[in-house]
């Protein structure tokens, strides 16, 4: 019998903003409080009725039940050609459409307090047609209507490479990187060249499999080799094989030993530009859905423990942790 299996779900960041104009002169605006909005859509405050109307055919709802308040968008599941399937596998039918329920495909969408108009994206099934961030724009422009002059944009969040910071560092202590098979090779280290490049092993054991994988690799240096010198010539290195641009792979990072006036401390640098991003894992019984209302629960309960850190980030700064973001 099979165990517990594992799904996993993308946290995607992206700045909810007006802006006025275009190009480099255009005048945007982060600053609306929307967790408050939010508490005031839940509480029956304001009228619903042009929100409605704009979203149409999407609906929404303000989920309050857990850690960090959502808004949640719903799209209407075509019901067109589904049918049932017993547990057997015998016994199919046509989807009875007259039983008064709507199927839906959702998506989260959750306000992070620590900077105004951070907002996280959770979508309950990407591949069948949850809303995407345009939708938010339109309840945005819905919600909180602006002059004709002034409109709303949602923009993903860049963290930007820490080349210079690493640069400028005292050392490194470790290095990670993360291949997926199927894609271009990610860095041509010398000493790698006997497996065709470090993606060469993903897309040995891919073949091998007739499936994807991924492989990560974490280079440090052993403890009682620490030694300043050590972790000079390991960020050399790290230099040397990162070129100018920095790594391919957005998935690169290294713990370096940094230093803010005369305080010396590790943080986790990143090696490459990439959009914001984090992943989720949620357990679940062989044969049994993930509930969306437990994918919610558990991506809330994420954003409030990390939330400190991913606006750190959003802001460009250091990760601080010892564990790097997933990267898109």
């Amino acid at each position: 019998m099979s165990g517990p299996r594992v799904l996993k779900r993308t946290l995607s960041f992206y700045t909810l903003k007006t802006m006025k104009g275009s190009g480099r002169k255009a005048e945007r605006d982060s600053g609306f409080d929307w967790p408050r909005l939010l508490q005031g859509l839940a509480a029956g405050e304001q009228d619903t009725s042009s929100i409605v109307e704009a979203l149409h055919p999407i609906s929404f709802a303000v989920l309050t039940d857990v850690a960090l308040p959502s808004l949640a968008l719903y799209r209407p599941l075509s019901k067109a050609g589904l049918v049932t399937r017993e547990a057997d596998g015998m016994s199919v039918q046509d989807l009875d459409v007259t039983k008064g329920f709507e199927l839906m495909n959702a998506t989260a969408f959750f306000f992070l307090p620590t900077v105004p108009g951070l907002v996280c994206m959770l979508q309950g099934d990407p591949a069948s047609g949850s809303p995407p961030t345009r939708a938010l724009r339109d309840f945005a422009s819905a919600a909180v209507p602006q002059d004709p002059s002034v409109r709303w944009v949602i923009e993903p969040v860049r963290v930007e490479s820490q080349i210079e910071e690493l640069r400028r560092s005292a050392g490194v202590e470790r290095l990670r990187l993360k291949a997926r098979s199927n894609s271009r090779d990610l860095f041509g280290l010398r000493g790698l060249e006997k497996w065709s490049g470090f993606t060469g092993v993903a897309n040995y054991f891919a073949q091998g499999i007739n499936g994807e994988v991924e492989v990560s690799v974490s280079v440090r240096l052993p403890r009682e080799l620490r030694t300043d010198a050590q972790r000079r010539r390991f960020r050399d290195l790290v230099l040397e094989e990162s070129g100018v641009e920095g790594f391919d792979t957005s998935e690169a990072s290294v713990v370096a030993r940094t230093k803010h006036g005369g305080d010396v401390s590790e943080e986790t640098l990143t090696l490459a530009a990439h959009d914001l991003a984090t992943k989720i894992e949620f357990e679940i019984e062989e044969g049994e859905p993930v509930r969306f209302s437990v994918m919610v629960e558990q991506a809330a309960t994420d954003l409030v423990g990390n939330g400190d850190r991913y606006g750190r980030l959003a802001l460009g700064g250091t990760d601080g942790s010892d564990e790097a973001p997933t990267a898109r």
